[in-house]
């Protein structure tokens, strides 16, 4: 398993660097994607309360799985 260090994007880092950093190591990265109930963007007041939903649906996601909250913050 990687270092999150190895395939976290670094402050700075451009897109293209951070592309061609993560396609030019060696082997495979395990990954789990996790889909969420929609949330309706009627039900929040404007795109800054969607986004805070969001995060914390995410969040709540995060804590109920083998990895911690915490370090996706």
């Amino acid at each position: 398993m990687p270092d999150a260090t190895d395939i976290a994007w670094l402050d700075g880092e451009s897109t293209p660097d951070n592309v061609r950093r993560i396609l030019s190591r060696p082997g495979t990265i395990p990954l789990r994607l996790t889909y969420l109930a929609p949330i309706d963007p009627a039900t929040a007041r404007d795109r800054k309360a969607l986004a805070a939903a969001s995060r914390a649906e995410i969040v709540a996601a995060l804590a109920a799985s083998a990895a911690p909250a915490a370090e996706f913050q």
